[in-house]
């Protein structure tokens, strides 16, 4: 049985976890890219949502994104420099020492 999660940014807005694609990092805020490629701006920092969440299918990929891996669509490198694909489009940059672990999440 799945249950819904939700992730409560601000008295208004309360968005399910399933349609939130990633969380990057923009100082003291966050902004939350969903599904429906809209944006929303949190007064919470990426840590504080992190430990709000505390879902194993979101993953850091770096020290300013959060990246939920129901919506990778690919992982792949260049010489030293890794990204990762997704659903809506965007590619983003994975860091060296969490290639590793997004790689073997990503195949089980």
């Amino acid at each position: 049985m799945n249950t819904l999660t939700l992730l409560r940014l601000t008295s208004r807005n309360i968005i399910p976890t399933n349609d939130i694609i990633y969380l990057q990092s923009d100082w003291n805020y966050t902004i939350v890219h969903t599904l429906d490629k809209s944006k929303y701006i949190s007064g919470f920092t990426l840590k504080i949502l992190e430990k709000r969440i505390a879902d194993s299918s979101f993953l850091r990929i770096n020290r300013g994104l959060l990246i939920n891996r129901q919506h990778i669509r690919r992982l792949s490198s260049v010489k030293k420099e890794a990204f990762v694909l997704m659903k809506n489009g965007e590619v983003l940059p994975v860091s060296r020492r969490k290639y590793d672990l997004l790689k073997e999440c990503i195949e089980n």
